[in-house]
């Protein structure tokens, strides 16, 4: 008994301790308590949920999916730059590119509140007037953006927090804006729709800056010349927001003018220096450089030995022409880093990325000062499927000169030099040089099928030309030693090396450049406008003969379609290089463009000080008629194409590409355009090439048979009837007659010629003015008429005979008869 009462005392003794635990385990868990952020307890309660980055100038906070900016009391007042790059993206045409404008904004501060303020113009008076210098600065005002309430103070309020959340999302447009980004060859980004919710992927500190990382989906509203496009393809991106700190306005950088004779980016400001003759002025890109300093590029680990080697050999190219300027070898190249404060995402380091995606290109951009025009660093991205690039733009022209393009698996040696080539532009975009697209205009086709001349000169007299390749050279040239690739800067890039970086003074360099004028080695080739078109300036030309380079380019496609066959077993390749026989035909197409922007064209020359120089001068008529006649003498009939059916069968069921290619009328409905816009070279020229010269010139061409008493034949047909249908659809009144008849032929007026073709009044260009076409085009009609009667009489098929009639039936109801 005393056994078992004992057993029990020992059992409820257990039971009371095992409760005890229980409940004391119970109690420890209700007061823990959750621990808050020690700067800022009262805003993040819950230091778990809290992620923070933090520098020297700025500091983010990730709190309950808000983000906060921590802003030190010493940096009110300053400016900052804020950036957007995509730094991912499922549609490569985005890839790699800035998503805004670089915005410059001050942060100031007044009692509770933070303001975002938009500086003042960038402007620039004359020192020596020293009221109205000071003037100037007190007329200052800074213009209030946006206004944040102070979320929280740190304990000696020598920081302030602000919520950024709203300000930092896409529908910022000061932040994010893709409207009129390039999206393919003739294509631009009109407008963008989030589709779903923006996630914030983190944040990041750097030395010189934070970083909001993000991701979003997009739908895309496209556009062309013809208007909106019925596609909206939906687009996945990742993009970086950059806040930096800029120099103190002491410290920026000495600013130098961009010159319109030289090829460097710009910024622009206001000039007040004369008030009776205000400007707008413009600042050089640059780095903010010195002798014996470096230009320090970190470079992806994960680019191979023999890349990362083709990417060294084109910075030494740079590296020469600073040597030559005595200046030294400042481009330096070195692997990524592996100390904890080197990070290749820091927007403000110099980077060459490994792309582990599907892109194709090189891309390179700059983040600079805005004030001053200071290149803070470059982001450089070499992509993994280079040869994909290689097959769509080299294969077609340059198989049949260097046998190495004659395979889907291109060796690495070539690979190596296309590399270099691409990476020569994308450090001459770090530098500060812009695109000059009369780089590859210098050369004569001589030249550039010369070994002696190539090896000093390169293919191109600037590597910020769009050129990568040297198809005018024909088969042997590789033997003999003439450069087949981009390999060098040529004159022009070096002259601009020098204006940026060189010792000269400004009365020197003037001197330079009045030396140099009417050297098309150093000439800086800017974008056209459609009606100024300067045919040196030209994007995918080379060469000072268009005639000749077309005729290259035609040899080498024909080539291609006999013997490509034999190069690629497409059944045992990607489904994506079936485009590959389709990629041909914009060899075509370029050729088109080529030749006929030389029709109506003019050289566009800048002033040159102290000269009386001419500042337009037209294409000479004799070459602006040898273009018009090359249009169809060389590309007016492709029957080559379909020449081999092998060949056509690459890419599918492409059979007789050439009947499509007539019936669509493509060469003269791509030339009748240039009717409108060869007004500024007639008034330019003592002998011009008319409106009235051009149609007869066409018209030679479309009534070439009847004009030898030949029968027409079906093709001739077709042409006779697009050039009738743009007679009319290009004057007004034709065709509202014609829309007045009954029996309107629809499908031979025009109409969606006038709709691509129209052009809005000039204002840049004052002396500009447009013939009226109206009596040309009916005088030319009457002349059509008659010899549209001769192809009918010289038709020995009566069905050739009736559609003949046909035209002559569209044409006697304009004409009345």
């Amino acid at each position: 008994m005393k056994k078992i009462i004992y057993i029990l005392i020992v059992l409820s003794t257990f039971s009371f301790n095992a409760y005890s635990a229980k409940k004391e385990k119970k109690k420890t868990t209700k007061i823990e308590k959750v621990k808050a952020d020690r700067t800022y307890p009262k805003l993040f309660k819950d230091a778990s949920k809290l992620t923070s980055a933090k520098s020297f100038d700025l500091s983010l906070y990730l709190y309950n999916d808000k983000i906060y900016l921590e802003i030190p009391r010493r940096n009110f007042g300053r400016e900052f730059l804020l950036t957007t790059s995509i730094t991912q993206a499922t549609d490569l045409a985005l890839y790699g590119i800035m998503a805004n404008q670089p915005k410059c904004i001050i942060i100031d501060r007044q009692d509770s509140l933070v303001y975002f303020k938009k500086p003042h113009a960038i402007y620039a008076v004359n020192q020596e007037d020293t009221a109205r210098a000071k003037a100037m600065d007190l007329s200052k005002m800074d213009a209030i953006c946006n206004s944040f309430r102070i979320a929280a103070y740190n304990v000696d309020s020598s920081r302030v927090v602000i919520d950024l959340t709203n300000y930092l999302k896409t529908n910022n447009t000061d932040l994010f804006n893709l409207k009129g980004k390039a999206y393919e060859e003739g294509i631009t980004i009109q407008s963008s729709t989030p589709k779903g919710e923006e996630f914030i992927e983190g944040i990041n500190a750097y030395q010189n800056c934070v970083c909001v990382n993000k991701s979003i989906s997009l739908e895309l509203a496209l556009g062309s010349m013809i208007g909106i496009l019925a596609n909206k393809p939906v687009t996945s991106l990742s993009i970086q927001m950059m806040i930096s700190v800029l120099p103190e306005r002491l410290l920026m950088m000495q600013t130098k003018e961009a010159d319109p004779h030289i090829g460097s980016g710009f910024v622009k400001y206001t000039d007040y220096r004369k008030l009776t003759d205000t400007k707008q002025g413009y600042y050089a890109t640059r780095r903010r450089f010195y002798p014996g300093n470096k230009i320090v590029f970190h470079v992806d680990t994960l680019i191979s030995d023999s890349w990362r080697k083709s990417i060294d050999e084109a910075a030494e190219r740079w590296n020469d022409e600073f040597e030559k300027l005595n200046l030294g070898r400042p481009l330096t190249l070195q692997p990524f880093s592996k100390d904890s404060t080197f990070s290749s995402n820091d927007p403000m380091v110099n980077t060459i990325l490994f792309a582990n995606n599907l892109s194709r290109y090189v891309t390179s951009r700059n983040i600079t000062d805005p004030r001053t025009g200071e290149i803070f660093s470059t982001k450089i991205s070499v992509p993994r499927d280079l040869a994909a690039n290689v097959r769509r733009n080299g294969i077609s022209l340059m198989a049949e000169v260097d046998d190495r393009y004659r395979t889907y698996y291109l060796p690495d040696d070539l690979l190596c030099e296309i590399l270099k080539a691409y990476m020569l532009k994308a450090f001459g975009i770090s530098l500060g040089l812009t695109r000059n697209l009369a780089g590859s205009h210098a050369y004569s086709p001589q030249q550039l099928r010369s070994p002696e001349f190539t090896q000093q000169n390169g293919i191109t007299a600037s590597v910020m030309d769009n050129i990568i390749y040297n198809y005018v050279a024909m088969p042997g040239d590789k033997e003999r030693g003439v450069v087949l690739t981009l390999n060098k800067p040529g004159k022009a890039d070096a002259f601009v090396l020098r204006y940026l970086y060189g010792n000269d003074s400004r009365r020197g360099m003037e001197q330079l450049i009045a030396l140099h004028a009417n050297d098309p080695e150093y000439l800086y080739g800017k974008p056209n406008m459609r009606y100024s078109m300067d045919p040196r300036s030209l994007s995918n030309d080379l060469g000072n003969d268009p005639i000749e380079a077309t005729k290259s380019k035609i040899h080498h496609l024909k080539y291609l379609v006999q013997h490509a066959p034999s190069w690629f077993n497409m059944s045992e390749l990607p489904p994506s290089f079936e485009l590959f026989p389709e990629m041909s035909i914009l060899e075509l197409a370029n050729s088109i463009y080529t030749l006929m922007y030389h029709i109506g064209g003019v050289y566009q020359n800048e002033p040159v000080k102290g000269r009386n120089n001419s500042l337009t001068v037209s294409v000479p008529k004799t070459l602006q008629r040898q273009c018009t006649d090359a249009l169809f003498e060389i590309l007016g009939d492709i029957t080559w194409y379909d020449s081999n059916p092998e060949f056509a069968r690459m890419g599918g069921a492409n059979s007789n590409v050439n009947y499509f290619y007539q019936v669509q009328g493509y060469i003269i409905r791509s030339i009748f355009p240039r009717l409108k816009f060869m007004d500024l070279s007639i008034d330019h020229s003592d002998d011009p090439y008319t409106q009235k010269d051009f149609l007869t010139d066409i018209e030679r061409h479309v009534f070439n048979a009847v004009r030898l008493n030949k029968t027409p034949q079906h093709t001739d047909i077709i042409k006779m009837g697009i050039y009738v249908g743009n007679l009319i659809g290009y004057s007004p009144t034709m065709t509202a007659i014609a829309k007045n008849k009954q029996g309107e032929a629809k499908a031979l007026i025009g109409e969606d010629v006038m709709s691509v073709s129209g052009v809005g009044p000039t204002t840049n260009i004052h002396f500009f003015h447009q013939t009226d076409l109206e009596p040309i085009l009916y005088e030319k009609l009457i002349d059509a008429h008659a010899l549209l009667l001769k192809a009918k009489s010289l038709c020995g098929n009566p069905n050739d005979a009736a559609k003949i009639q046909y035209l002559l039936l569209t044409v006697n109801r304009v004409l009345k008869k």
